[in-house]
């Protein structure tokens, strides 16, 4: 008798306020559905935002690069955009399995001083030919790379590269990911809830038995 009067307390609630309440373990896992909900779509459009940077980022360093090859003389400059190159001279260096040749290019920008870059050309004990390592400067919005294709102490020639954009390939990649991270923590907490409702749910059966 008294589960019919609650029922049809329930009942008449529910006709004045278009719902029954949820309260109790039912109001958490209601709550708890409702965020992973919330979080797995916040996720999905922190991955899609990630993914239109890196497309857009790779679009614009793909062709809004720029290049030049020039052969400079020590205490020479060249310029290429807002770059100034000045080859300061050539350093030997020696190391247990490799001697290199190493040439000093003070970089600046803008007339801002950016300190020096350190292409070389190394010959290794097994190797025919030299092989070239390129220096790089790293910024917000490009990189600049400086590779050598000949030096003789007095005179380098260099490939100079500006790489627009770059930097922000690796920053849409780690937003990418942070998105896939964010969507795992819903089943996680979902897996969580799901376990004492699960024993909740046996305890009630064997005591209905």
């Amino acid at each position: 008798m008294s589960a019919d009067l609650s029922l049809a307390g329930r009942t008449d609630w529910s006709e004045r306020t278009g719902g029954f309440k949820v309260s109790g373990r039912g109001s958490i896992i209601y709550h708890e559905a409702k965020w992973a909900l919330r979080l797995s779509a916040a996720s999905a459009y922190v991955v899609h935002a990630g993914a239109v940077v890196v497309i857009a980022a790779i679009a614009v360093s793909s062709t809004m690069g720029s290049s030049k090859e020039v052969q400079l003389n020590q205490g020479e400059t060249t310029t290429l955009g807002p770059y100034q190159l000045t080859f300061a001279g050539a350093e030997q260096v020696s190391e247990p399995h490799r001697q290199s040749v190493l040439a000093r290019v003070d970089v600046s920008k803008n007339g801002r001083s950016l300190g020096a870059l350190l292409p070389r050309m190394s010959q290794y004990e097994n190797q025919r030919e030299p092989i070239g390592s390129p220096a790089v400067h790293t910024g917000l919005t490009e990189d600049l790379y400086l590779s050598i294709h000949n030096i003789d102490g007095a005179s380098v020639g260099l490939l100079v590269l500006i790489n627009p954009m770059v930097s922000w390939i690796w920053i849409a990649t780690a937003i990418m990911a942070l998105g896939g991270l964010v969507a795992l923590v819903p089943p996680l907490r979902g897996s969580r809830a799901a376990a004492p409702a699960t024993g909740t749910a046996a305890v009630a059966m064997e005591g209905s038995s």
